[in-house]
């Protein structure tokens, strides 16, 4: 992979060539000046804001790893997937982008569902993002910060395992600008830009852009496989900032974040003998989805307002409106057998209105942070499961070997005569399986025989075969009728899909009340406490509709899951949350 970047600033970087003549003049100077300057070098303090205060590293009581600008560089970063790859005990689902999930020292929540909420708390900028809107791909950041273990008292409910808190560069009062591209192999490119200029003493804007594409490392050798690439990458992202610094004690930043992606959705890996291959290093698949993608979407408008009341005191208003669509399709059987073919397809619409009031005090050795937040979240998810008619087919063949093969047993049949009479049957599609069947129930349900007789045709015969052919949908609508199982329907439903919707609809509010002070008793032992008062209202629905072929069939209904009509609920939580820290 290779890597060509161009920064420019107030100072433009010299020429590598011109830069060793410079060397090479000055290196005399220099060597005199160190001979004569035997200063220690000074140790860097890097400091967090870990705890929605600035302070030491080293002295935050939460375990913690701060990701810097330069990791991120160095390790070739752009989205949480990455990092988690270099953060112990901490992970980001990295193919599933539009329903990523991170998990904290074991501790995750793998319901996607609007009423669920995750256990790690995600904030970008300041500003929560749930749990569609996480894996936003990042550029231009000062730094990210993972804080393991419970952040209940400062971060609310969502913070159950921990916290993850990403941190954009702002405005500032310097020129500077770079161009960067990153090109690989599977036809990976890589573009990034940011150029900041500072209009005037209180005025300064920031822009950065990102490309990032690259093609499958995953075959699908489906030929009539129609969608975006499976596994592809195609994600585009830009932030604007305005920073507006009327005095030197006041600072009002208005955002801008924009996301798009629209690429094809993770490959479905066979663990089945029906797969192209059970081997995944093979790296080849055959995936029949229809319509296989991973879309979102998002957009976000924020505000950010911080005056200093004083050297002690000082405050912070946000504001932010978060809203995006999210739509993803997949192939679920993980083969190209339409007798077995499952996918889903899981679509919302969502916006969350979040904001926070913050107070920060610190002298000497107290500091002290409280603030109110309070979020507003409208969701709209609709979770799609299709199967085909031929795979319908196949498992209502399933329920007929259940029924006829016991039958028969328990008649004192032996297992060798069942198998001989073409039991278990693998599909009733197949004329020869359906007239082994048919010649089954023939020896024990007369109407079944006198339909074989209008056939002209006997028992394990090739003329029943035979008919079968010629018949069509007939002899499948007949038996259907006659035995009242719905589920029995001719071949010529080929390929047609049955769908059913779960849809979800939710209003969700929270507000919080939090108060953390930290007092450092001597230069060895310090105390922290903090208290969080949360509560949460959620009105939710919840409703199962059908959309199938099989709606004109009276009573063939309910297949994967009962019907549902529209069920609504609303419920109310409130919690007291607290800690003490002695370090």
């Amino acid at each position: 992979m290779s890597t060509k970047q161009l920064r420019l600033g107030k100072g433009f970087s010299l020429h590598p060539l011109a830069a060793g003549v410079v060397l090479a003049l000055c290196s005399h100077n220099l060597l005199a000046q160190q001979a004569d300057t035997k200063e220690e070098p000074a140790i860097e303090v890097m400091t967090v804001t870990a705890q929605k205060r600035v302070q030491n590293l080293m002295d935050v009581p939460v375990a913690i790893d701060s990701i810097s600008a330069t990791d991120l560089k160095e390790t070739n970063s752009v989205l949480l997937g990455d990092i988690s790859d270099y953060t112990p005990g901490f992970t980001f689902s990295k193919d599933a982008v539009a329903q990523a999930s991170a998990t904290m020292r074991g501790i995750s929540s793998s319901n996607i569902s609007t009423g669920g909420d995750p256990s790690v708390a995600i904030f970008f900028d300041d500003f929560y993002l749930p749990r569609a809107a996480q894996s936003v791909m990042f550029s231009d950041m000062q730094r990210i910060e993972i804080l393991k273990g419970p952040q209940g008292t400062l971060f609310g409910k969502n913070a159950a395992a921990g916290v993850v808190n990403m941190i954009p560069n702002a405005p500032a009062q310097d020129d500077e600008a770079f161009v960067k591209a990153t090109l690989g192999n599977y036809n990976q490119q890589r573009y990034e830009l940011m150029g900041n200029k500072a209009i005037s003493d209180e005025f300064a804007v920031r822009l950065n852009m990102m490309s990032n594409k690259r093609d499958s490392f995953v075959d699908n050798l489906y030929e009539d496989y129609q969608g975006e690439e499976l596994g592809n990458r195609n994600h585009k992202a830009a932030r604007l900032a305005a920073l507006w610094q009327p005095n030197s004690s006041t600072k009002v930043q208005l955002s801008y974040d924009y996301d798009d992606m629209n690429q094809g959705y993770a490959p479905g890996v066979g663990v089945s003998p029906y797969a192209y291959s059970m081997n995944v290093t093979d790296r080849i698949v055959e995936n029949d989805v229809v319509d296989g993608h991973e879309r979102r979407d998002m957009d976000a408008w924020s505000l950010k307002i911080s005056h200093d009341f004083n050297d002690e005191w000082s405050g912070k208003f946000i504001s932010s409106k978060r809203q995006w669509e999210v739509s993803g399709r997949d192939d679920t059987d993980g083969t190209a057998d339409k007798t077995r073919y499952l996918d889903t397809i899981n679509f919302e619409d969502s916006d969350i209105f979040y904001n926070e009031l913050q107070i920060n005090y610190q002298h000497d050795k107290l500091s002290y942070v409280g603030g109110l937040t309070y979020s507003k979240e409208n969701v709209y998810q609709k979770t799609s499961l299709n199967i085909t008619a031929d795979t319908i087919a196949r498992l209502t063949t399933a329920d007929i070997n259940a029924m006829l093969i016991p039958a028969l047993q328990g008649a004192g049949v032996p297992d060798e005569m069942i198998s001989m009479m073409g039991l278990p049957a693998d599909h009733l599609w197949n004329p020869q399986d359906w007239a082994s069947i048919l010649s089954v129930m023939a020896m024990v349900d007369p109407s079944v025989g006198g339909l074989l007789q209008q056939l002209g045709a006997a028992p394990f015969s090739p003329e029943l075969v035979a008919a079968i052919q010629a018949t069509g949908d007939l002899t499948y609508q007949a038996i259907s009728a006659g035995l009242g199982i719905n589920e029995i329907f001719g071949p010529s439903a080929t390929g047609q899909l049955w769908s059913e919707d779960i849809i979800n609809t939710g209003n969700f509010t929270s507000i919080g009340v939090y108060s953390d002070v930290d007092y450092q008793l001597n230069e060895q032992w310090g105390l922290t406490a903090g208290l969080r008062y949360s509560k949460d209202d959620k009105d939710f629905s919840w409703e199962i509709k059908e959309r199938s072929f099989g709606a004109p069939m009276n009573g063939l209904t309910d297949f994967l899951f009962p019907l549902m009509p529209q069920l609504n609920a609303s419920n109310s939580w409130s919690k007291w949350t607290g800690r003490a820290v002695a370090r």
